[in-house]
């Protein structure tokens, strides 16, 4: 009986621990690259890890017709990415010519703009949209998601703003955990926040974006007692990816295939 016991603690202990390790798989220390925007310098790209899956940016053709569990053949590691490209800033612009050849792409569309699918190795999907340039050499990233479940903006609401504005700052009731009990791939944005808290603080800000079945919810944060608190939210119902860049204002939308979304949970 006693044996029996123990065995049955350890088979506990195993599935327990095998359940707090994947729990973990997101929570890494990124740091900084040193080049600005996550754009490597000239010749870099000749320098990067390379995969099966790499190739120069004019053989990537867009194909909006393929399932991408058809085309994708290699997974991505979801903290090389944010930590190479995005860790110094959360809104960088690298060309998808490097991204092309350092990670590859194997899955392209083109709907309202051009996006590329990445499986993740860490679970779930990774989504990096492009502007609208013909040319893949002068095409760059404006935005990327991480989806590790269907999600809505229904699902979001007891999360607690502190309605801040342009001129008033004011901490939230809920905190960064509030958004990660729901939506897991927040912790993505938690790493990048802590390898560059004093850019998040003092210059670009801090904030997280989720990819809904119903639009884009952006969250933006301040440290306070609690840590990081939910300052305030916009909501982008038509999935609009709003940027600015040398005073030129672009809209884009983030338009995925029905095909491409995460399976919804049964």
């Amino acid at each position: 009986m006693t044996r029996k016991i123990l065995l049955c603690v350890l088979i506990c202990f195993m599935v327990f621990a095998a359940v707090c390790c994947d729990s973990n798989d997101l929570e890494q220390t990124y740091t900084t690259v040193t080049h600005p925007k996550g754009s490597a310098p000239a010749g870099d790209v000749t320098t990067s890890i390379t995969t099966t899956a790499a190739k120069p940016a004019a053989d990537v053709k867009v194909d909006n017709e393929t399932p991408y569990d058809e085309l994708i053949t290699k997974p991505i590691d979801i903290h090389y990415v944010i930590e190479k490209y995005f860790t110094e800033e959360l809104l960088a612009y690298p060309k998808f010519a490097e991204i092309a050849a350092d990670i590859g792409v194997e899955c392209l569309r083109k709907t309202d703009t051009y996006y590329s699918v990445h499986k993740v190795e860490q679970g779930g999907l990774f989504y990096l949209f492009y502007s609208n340039e013909e040319d893949p050499q002068k095409r760059e990233v404006i935005r990327w998601f991480y989806s590790l479940k269907r999600l809505t903006k229904a699902d979001f609401a007891g999360i607690k703003d502190g309605g801040s504005t342009s001129t008033e700052f004011r901490e939230g009731e809920s905190t960064i955990d509030d958004v990660k009990k729901i939506d897991p791939a927040t912790q993505i944005f938690e790493n990048v926040f802590h390898a560059n808290s004093d850019y998040q603080k003092t210059g670009g800000g801090f904030g997280s974006w989720h990819l809904l079945d119903d639009g884009i919810l952006e969250y933006g944060y301040l440290e306070g007692d609690k840590g990081l608190t939910v300052a305030g939210k916009v909501y982008w119902e038509d999935f609009a990816l709003v940027q600015s860049d040398k005073s030129v204002f672009q809209k884009q939308y983030a338009k995925l295939l029905p095909m491409d979304w995460l399976p919804k949970e049964s």
